[in-house]
């Protein structure tokens, strides 16, 4: 991580720039205490904020999963057509803009709100990060990471730079500026700006200056035009009664409505000041050219950042009967689950009504499943096919039955130790026959044990399942019900084990 801060020179240097301005700034504060606010977020607050607002919450809430993304701007046009100026003013920072620079990668502006009241700006490129602490090192901060990427003189790269704004109460949304268009790069940089055009998810912003020759206004790749928003720039740098002649109204039969006119920052001016030049150049515009009172939509940089902010909203209200959709279908789930939910109980009658009701359906559940094999309720559940699954516990049961005693190892050996054992024995209560069943049940003892309790816990597992399906709406209930049906697999349990406490072993 590289950090990129002033020396006193240069703050010397922003101090001195400032002073000229102190008086127009003080007369802004005081008149208009929003005008600081850049205008593409003043417009963003009026109209998107709210709608991105209640997104977010429906986000928090879970009611839907994923939501809105804003549509990317990507500005185009040809060199020296005012595209980095221009962005400037909309969202209130400095970039390389002077006469002697130009965009020569793209640059990815990402802005991102966060609730901090420090403003930090990240400028990352070819895996480095570059930490910029004062917002008037910006530009400096750019030129050198382009010098380094794509080296001196005019030579166009493909190598972006991103500079990430975190300040608080400013939109989410990326801004990219791309390199101009001109004769010595065209085709490098016309497959730079289809490759970023392309998406079509992103406003293109289409720039050319007023005093350009308009005829050779490039297209771009929005063929519909659907999502691009040409902008006349510099409209300062011609006369007065000629700005809508210089955009080619007559000589090249170009719509005037379908553009925005804007006048640029020049040189050291601040942007309020820019803005201030802006609104004059376009009050004697109207009186020279005598136009009417609704066209003023269509003049300035505010005027550029309403529109910016329409096609966004336009973009956003195509997800919305979506998003409305995910909502209607929570509803309607939480409503069938409210459906399900039990009537208040109001008296003892009532609840013992319900109760032998639902010990009723738990019965007759329980019976389909263990005694019918009926699994309709639980057809796809294959830990509920009870009958199934208890043949396979017999027949594991039944292996190892057969393999407690290998009778090809020792055959009959066993039996002719017995007899061999009961010469000269007489009684008629130990006969060797006894003496050998005795050994043999004594030897597999443990095994049926074995296989009671993994029978009684198996079944412990489907009531309780069959309980929770039928108490759902009984929480309290369930938490009861859930320990007696505890309690009676354990009572089986012993009984299968122990009986009347007594070892069922074989004595005879």
């Amino acid at each position: 991580m590289h950090l990129l801060s002033p020396s006193n020179a240069s703050v010397q240097a922003m101090n001195d720039n400032d002073d000229d301005d102190d008086t127009i700034a003080d007369h802004l504060l005081l008149h208009n205490p929003t005008s600081y606010l850049p205008p593409l977020f003043s417009s963003w607050n009026d109209k998107l904020r709210p709608i991105k607002e209640t997104i977010d919450k429906l986000l928090n809430l879970k009611v839907i999963n994923e939501g809105i993304s804003v549509p990317t701007i990507v500005v185009v046009g040809n060199r020296d057509s005012g595209k980095s100026s221009l962005i400037e003013s909309l969202i209130g920072i400095s970039l390389p803009c002077a006469q002697e620079t130009c965009t020569r990668v793209p640059l990815i502006i990402k802005l991102q709100n966060h609730p901090y009241p420090v403003t930090e700006f990240l400028l990352k490129y070819k895996k480095k990060s570059v930490r910029i602490i004062n917002e008037m090192l910006i530009s400096e901060a750019i030129n050198n990471a382009t010098m380094e990427v794509v080296g001196e003189g005019k030579k166009i790269g493909n190598v972006p730079l991103t500079l990430l704004m975190k300040k608080r109460d400013i939109p989410d949304l990326t801004i990219i500026d791309l390199p101009g268009i001109h004769r010595d790069n065209s085709e490098q940089t016309m497959g730079i700006t289809m490759e970023f055009e392309m998406p079509e998810d992103n406003i293109i912003l289409n720039v050319a200056s007023a005093t350009s020759d308009l005829s050779n206004w490039k297209r771009s790749m929005d063929y519909k035009e659907e999502r691009t928003l040409g902008v006349v720039a510099k409209c300062d740098q011609v006369r007065y009664g000629d700005v809508f002649d210089a955009v080619g109204i007559n000589k090249y039969n170009i719509d005037r409505y379908r553009y925005i006119y804007v006048r640029n920052r020049i040189n050291d001016e601040t942007h309020n000041k820019a803005r201030i030049e802006e609104s004059t150049l376009f009050e004697r515009l109207h009186r020279v050219n005598g136009l009417p009172e609704s066209e003023k939509s269509m003049l300035g940089i505010p005027a550029l950042a309403n529109k910016l902010v329409q096609m966004q909203l336009a973009f956003i209200l195509k997800c919305l009967p979506d998003i409305l959709k995910k909502i209607n279908e929570g509803l309607n789930a939480l409503n069938l689950e409210l459906n399900q939910l039990p009537n208040n109980l109001m008296s003892v009658p009532e609840a013992m009504a319900t109760f032998m009701h639902v010990i009723g359906s738990l019965k007759e559940t329980l019976q389909k499943m263990l005694i019918q094999g009926d699994y309709n309720e639980y057809e796809d559940d294959k830990q509920m096919h009870f009958n199934a699954r208890l043949v396979e516990m017999l027949d594991r049961f039944s292996k190892k039955l057969h393999l407690s005693d290998k009778f090809s190892e020792s055959f009959l050996v066993e039996e002719v130790k017995v007899v061999e054992e009961s010469n000269g024995i007489f009684s008629s209560n130990f006969p060797p026959h006894s003496c050998l069943l005795r050994k043999k049940v004594n030897n597999i003892y443990t095994l049926p044990l074995l296989v009671v309790k993994e029978v009684c816990g198996y079944l412990e597992t489907v009531c309780v399942r069959v309980l929770i399906d039928h108490y759902v709406s009984y929480p309290k209930l369930l938490s009861s019900m859930r320990k007696a049906t505890h309690n009676v697999m354990e009572k089986m349990k012993l009984e299968f084990s122990h009986g009347d406490g007594e070892d069922h072993r074989l004595y005879m």
